[in-house]
């Protein structure tokens, strides 16, 4: 289950990081940008935890924040077309945030119900 957590999170990182980067790339109406980055990064968070569920959660927050930054980073810096947007970040940051959250909520009750 872990190598299987691992290869689809290094595949949705590597399909996000060259969508986000590719200046001619252009979603889906019907999802709109903000949306996009919430499901990402939610979908990241999931499988982040599922990789490496023995990694403390704040830990994964704050690699997945360090990639939502970095890719507005870039966005901002590489003059292709795309616009860095902080909303973008707090988007994924929050929805990373939400999903650890809910994870973390879920283990306490779990450990709870085995005293």
């Amino acid at each position: 289950m872990r190598a299987a957590a691992k290869l689809a999170l290094v595949a949705a990182v590597v399909t996000v990081l060259f969508l986000g980067l590719d200046p001619t790339f252009s979603a889906p109406s019907w999802l709109n940008d903000k949306a996009q980055h919430v499901l990402a990064f939610a979908v990241f968070a999931f499988l982040a935890v599922g990789a490496w569920p023995e990694m403390p959660l704040r830990t994964n927050f704050l690699w997945l924040s360090g990639f939502a930054g970095g890719i507005e980073l870039i966005q901002w810096t590489m003059g292709l077309g795309r616009e860095a947007d902080w909303i973008d970040f707090l988007a994924g940051v929050g929805a990373a945030a939400f999903v650890l959250l809910g994870i973390s909520i879920n283990r306490s009750f779990r450990v709870g119900a085995s005293d």
